[in-house]
């Protein structure tokens, strides 16, 4: 597959046909997120579903963050029109290439896997929860600081989360932020194998290689409908009920504010980082 038309992803297939790959290729600004990327994102997942060999796909990262989240320097303002319906229907059309690469994720008809190569942070640790199988490198943590944002659980965590790891650990995840490593992955259940970071992209190659010569592809691809297919409707509601949540937030103001003093904190510890 050429990866010509995209900018901020590497899209590829392995030589055989059966691996397709999605990497977050934005490792300067440790693969934050722009609305450029997240539409490229949603194109990327719909030319894999379509693809007519792939078995699998991976979504991981380049460089040491899978991805630290929404780029907090894009703006974040209520737009300001007349009545807080106008706002929202405003809001909702700048999210448009989020809602479809949710509806993207949870649809998707191949084995989606997601492979943490480094930190998850955000929005993109919330895709977790749509994985149907879950990999990590050691250097690997997820956070969701949305209460520290004046945010609320994204992309449908507060179902898919409970789904995977349980209701108290999901909880206090999504609301009270705590960071989870790569060990507390595997033990929660949320993860399904942890790998080395200086041999991760090997690693996962090498285990879903060895698992597709062991397994009929049909089969495999049967067995994801049949899993999937039942959480559908409950994952679709969690999103577009999350997704209103979101649009009343930022109707408060404080979300913008709130990005507004956390891109003037990076950018402080760049000047500070720049003077050593």
């Amino acid at each position: 597959m050429a990866n010509g038309s995209y900018k901020d992803l590497l899209v590829t297939v392995s030589g055989d046909g059966k691996i397709g790959y999605i990497k977050i290729n934005r490792p300067g600004s440790l693969n934050s997120l722009t609305p450029d990327t997240n539409l490229e994102f949603a194109r990327a997942l719909a030319d894999l579903s379509a693809h007519p060999t792939t078995v699998v796909t991976v979504l991981t990262g380049v460089g040491r963050f899978f991805s630290s989240g929404a780029d907090v320097r894009a703006s974040r303002a209520v737009p300001d029109l007349p009545t807080d319906v106008e706002k929202k229907v405003s809001r909702y059309s700048a999210f448009a290439s989020t809602v479809e690469y949710q509806r993207q994720l949870i649809h998707h008809p191949k084995l989606l896997v997601i492979a943490l190569n480094g930190p998850a942070v955000g929005v993109a640790a919330a895709w977790t929860g749509f994985a149907d199988i879950l990999l990590v490198s050691d250097s690997a943590t997820l956070h969701v600081p949305f209460s520290s944002l004046g945010l609320v659980p994204e992309a449908g965590a507060g179902v898919a989360f409970v789904q995977g790891m349980g209701l108290r650990l999901a909880t206090e995840v999504l609301t009270l932020g705590r960071k989870l490593t790569a060990s507390e992955l595997i033990s929660s259940g949320f993860a399904n194998r942890v790998f080395p970071s200086a041999t991760f992209e090997a690693d996962v190659e090498k285990y879903l290689e060895d698992a597709l010569k062991e397994n009929d592809e049909g089969s495999v691809l049967v067995g994801k409908k049949l899993i999937a297919q039942p959480l559908i409707p409950s994952r679709m509601a969690a999103v577009t009920e999350a997704n209103n949540e979101l649009m009343e937030r930022y109707l408060t103001g404080v979300p913008a504010k709130r990005f507004q003093a956390k891109a003037a904190e990076l950018a402080a510890k760049r000047k500070s980082k720049g003077k050593l």
